[in-house]
């Protein structure tokens, strides 16, 4: 059994915790099955020969770096972030 000729399917599932909601990614894995199916795994290949780039560049320039930030920075960087996003979602 190869990992990689079946299908992933990814959720997020929810818990709660001391500093409220979060999500973890949960990941299901299955064979392949039938000829369509299986035919995307040579689709996949043919894609892949090209070597695509397989970044998205318009988000880059809005990663921010944790590294080295103290706990209180990273909590006033998250309640910056989350303060925009509820703005665009008035």
């Amino acid at each position: 059994m190869n990992p990689a000729a079946g299908i992933f399917k990814v959720s997020f599932k929810p818990h709660s915790g001391k500093l409220g909601q979060y999500f973890s990614v949960h990941f299901k894995w299955r064979e392949r099955q039938g000829d369509e199916e299986n035919a995307q795994l040579e689709k996949i290949a043919n894609f892949m020969q090209g070597q695509p780039g397989l970044l998205d560049t318009r988000l880059e320039s809005q990663l921010v770096a944790l590294d080295g930030l103290s706990s209180d920075e990273v909590k006033t960087l998250l309640a910056t972030v989350q303060g925009k996003a509820l703005a665009l979602a008035d």
